[in-house]
């Protein structure tokens, strides 16, 4: 019975270890995609060249989406940051925004999006929290201090 249940816990490792190597293969696969769509649309629209940046926007997001995808980002949250950017865009395109005001907005919402992604996360562990298994408490050893003023003896624990 030991046996079966060792190699029991030995296939979900390795089930779990091909699932993540699947999506590792996934994740590269969809970042060489977004390089290679970034470096088409970088090339289409060049960036310097008129007021482009929102199509140049529009010309990669799709690739964004499905590294994001891929990467299992929440999409909610992806969302948010692909129409933060086509905002940033739009912006930097009427001349309403510089590159690196648009670029400091992006980094900004990166940063919120990554805090609110945390935030879950937390949550979630704190939502399971009493379901797990708890180890057991270990007191730390106390020291003892004891002095004598005639026949009585004074201990004070730490």
């Amino acid at each position: 019975m030991r046996l079966v249940q060792m190699m029991a816990s030995v296939g979900v490792f390795v089930l779990a270890g091909c699932a993540q190597q699947q999506q590792q293969q996934r994740i590269a696969e969809a970042d060489a995609a977004l390089n290679q769509r970034i470096a088409e649309c970088e090339a289409q629209y060049p960036r310097g060249e008129g007021k482009n940046a929102l199509q140049r926007f529009r010309c990669v997001e799709p690739a964004q989406r499905a590294a994001f995808a891929a990467g299992r980002a929440p999409g909610d949250l992806v969302d948010v940051l692909l129409a933060t950017t086509a905002d940033v865009a739009a912006k930097v395109d009427r001349g309403e925004m510089t590159r690196e005001e648009g670029t400091l907005r992006i980094a900004q919402t990166k940063r919120e999006l990554a805090d609110t992604e945390q935030s879950r996360r937390n949550a979630a562990l704190t939502a399971t929290a009493p379901f797990m298994p708890r180890a057991p408490v270990q007191f730390a050893p106390q020291q003892t201090s004891c002095t004598r003023f005639g026949n009585t003896v004074n201990c004070n624990s730490y």
